[in-house]
C-alpha cells in the first residue's frame, strides 16, 4: 500500500509550486515576447516622423517655388 496522500499538506505545497513556476516561465516569454513587439512598434513610429518630416520638406520647397514664380511672373 502506497503512503502516498494527495490531500497531504506537501502534496498540496507541491502542486502550487508547479503552478508558480508555469506561470513564471509564461511571464518570461510574454515579457519576451513584449519587448520584441516595442522594437517593432517604436521603428514604424520612427518611420512615420521621418515621412511626416519628408512631406512637409516637399510642401515647403513647392511653396517657396510657387511663391518665387509667382513674383517672377506675376
Amino acid at each position: 500500500m502506497s503512503d502516498y496522500d494527495p490531500n497531504s499538506t506537501d502534496a498540496m505545497f507541491s502542486r502550487i509550486l508547479q503552478r508558480l513556476d508555469t506561470i513564471s516561465a509564461t511571464t518570461e516569454r510574454t515579457e519576451e515576447q513584449a519587448k520584441i513587439t516595442n522594437g517593432r512598434v517604436n521603428a514604424l513610429e520612427n518611420e512615420k516622423w521621418r515621412q511626416r518630416g519628408l512631406v512637409s520638406g516637399i510642401a515647403a520647397c513647392a511653396t517657396f517655388v510657387s511663391h518665387w514664380l509667382w513674383q517672377r511672373l506675376g
